[in-house]
């Protein structure tokens, strides 16, 4: 089982869902899919999806959205995926299945704090939003947060996140905390908390 849960920031996130699913089906991606026709106001839209992972195994799967909240229309969604065989992390990721491939697409972000999936993003300088991400990350469980600190402040390279790295089933299901080298000391002081500490440069 692949499971994942996000925020689409801003409106019409039930389009940018259907035309990817009708994009990838006509490529052949997909083997099918399903779209509601009609939601009702302050209804759930649910998307469906088939394809096959490497090795011929079959993958069904299945996305929720929300229904809108606040000024700016966002919607959280959660996305359940199950194959016939245990998940294989280097299976393309699901959310790859649902949501269109962009830089900075507006689906990409993290349920609870809005911190973008598979990228890095900067800790805050206030001590109590530090605070609040933090608290937060120790208790997500859809998530798998990564703390890294910047010895000394990076370069071109050294700005680019770590979760590309990873095989791509995981990279929409982690979110990267990037410390500013003079926040180690107040990163430590919330994650002492949790029985938990960043080296030093490390993660």
């Amino acid at each position: 089982m692949w499971p994942a849960r996000g925020r689409h920031t801003g409106p019409a996130a039930a389009d940018a869902v259907r035309r990817r699913l009708e994009q990838l089906t006509a490529e052949g991606v997909l083997h099918s899919h399903l779209a509601p026709d009609d939601t009702p106001p302050g209804g759930e839209h649910v998307f469906e999806a088939r394809w096959l992972a490497p090795g011929e195994v079959t993958v069904r799967a299945r996305l929720v959205l929300s229904p809108p909240r606040g000024a700016a229309l966002d919607q959280e969604w959660v996305l359940i995926a199950e194959a016939e065989q245990p998940w294989d992390p280097r299976w393309p990721s699901p959310a790859a299945m649902f949501w269109p491939q962009v830089p900075d697409s507006a689906w990409g972000h993290e349920a609870g704090t809005g911190a973008r999936l598979g990228q890095a993003d900067p800790l805050p300088e206030d001590d109590k939003e530090l605070r609040r991400v933090l608290r937060h990350a120790v208790r997500d469980t859809w998530c798998v947060h990564l703390v890294v600190h910047e010895a000394m402040t990076p370069d071109e390279r050294g700005r680019q996140a770590l979760v590309r790295l990873l095989p791509e089933g995981l990279r929409h299901r982690v979110v990267e905390h990037r410390a500013a080298p003079h926040r180690l000391r107040a990163v430590n002081w919330v994650l002492d908390d949790f029985g938990a500490r960043v080296p030093r440069g490390g993660a």
